[in-house]
């Protein structure tokens, strides 16, 4: 049953200490009564929160679901160089941008796939 953590500020399942057997068993057989004051101690020992590890609970508060948002989208202005002595024309490419063949720089089909230039 899912509780309220008034540290964490969330619902969650809490969670019992663990028995240790070995503990109880060696008090047991070594001591006289101090088993009995391990069993009132893990009987006595209220459930906590598996994150913080606190035993202040409250009830399970309900769940509040944020509205969904869309996505923000983005525009990406992509500017031509100023310079238009970088960009090669179609006659200087020396390697075919398919099959990556080297060309003559008047060709127009790759020799090798048959692309156009």
């Amino acid at each position: 049953m899912a509780r309220y953590c008034n540290m964490c500020k969330r619902n969650v399942v809490p969670k019992s200490p663990d028995f240790n057997v070995g503990t109880f068993l060696l008090l047991l057989c070594c001591t006289g009564c101090l088993w009995i004051l391990y069993l009132i101690y893990y009987v006595l020992q209220s459930s906590v929160c598996p994150f913080c590890g606190s035993s202040s609970f409250s009830p399970a508060q309900p769940e509040v679901i944020a509205p969904t948002t869309q996505p923000v989208t983005q525009t990406i202005i992509i500017t031509p160089p100023s310079n238009t002595a970088d960009i090669p024309s179609k006659w200087e490419y020396k390697f075919c941008p398919l099959c990556g063949a080297e060309l003559s720089s008047e060709v127009i089909y790759c020799p090798n796939c048959g692309t156009k230039i």
